[in-house]
């Protein structure tokens, strides 16, 4: 064993916590929640767009590929989630 395992099990340990802590947010994303941070329509239909995208069938590069042909539109969305999360 080197001389800051205990150290590193307790950092993967702690991370871990609040990894699981933030995942945990995302079973609790109310209708409020969503209205608040995303008041106007247009916010709405972007959110449903960047959603859209997660959701489907495809693999990971054509995921990325579609955000980035809508980066534009749909970067102040993803920026105010990851916001929300952190």
């Amino acid at each position: 064993m080197g001389k800051y395992t205990d150290e590193m099990k307790e950092s993967a340990r702690l991370t871990n916590e609040k990894l699981a802590s933030q995942i945990s947010k995302l079973k609790q994303f109310t209708v409020d929640d969503i209205d608040s941070l995303f008041p106007r329509q247009v916010d709405k239909e972007n959110l449903q767009r960047l959603l859209d995208i997660m959701n489907e069938a495809t693999d990971e590069n054509e995921k990325i590929i579609k955000l980035k042909m809508n980066i534009e539109d749909l970067a102040g969305t993803a920026i105010k989630l990851i916001k929300y999360f952190v």
